[in-house]
């Protein structure tokens, strides 16, 4: 019994526009396994190696974005000081 509706829900399914659009995609998985289990291995050693140089290199990393975020403060700062004693006069 089950046969069968599972039969009749195949039918129906792949019937609407909707079954051909699913079934498209399986085949493009079933076609292209060998490039996703590649990707999905590639980005895997990828991921290992990106921990591996924040386990090597965190600390100087942290301390890198510490010093530029100081320095990008401090150019702004020299900026608008600079703009503000172009602009205005002791006068004003």
């Amino acid at each position: 019994m089950t046969v069968n509706v599972i039969e009749a829900i195949k039918k129906t399914f792949f019937a609407t526009s909707w079954g051909e659009k699913v079934a498209t995609y399986f085949y493009d998985v079933i076609i292209c396994w060998p490039m996703l289990i590649a990707g999905s291995v590639i980005a895997l050693i990828l991921g290992y190696v990106y921990l591996f140089v924040m386990r090597c290199l965190g600390g100087a990393i942290v301390w890198l974005m510490i010093i530029l975020t100081e320095a990008c403060l401090l150019a702004a700062g020299g900026y608008c000081w600079y703009i503000r004693t172009k602009k205005y006069t002791p006068e004003d």
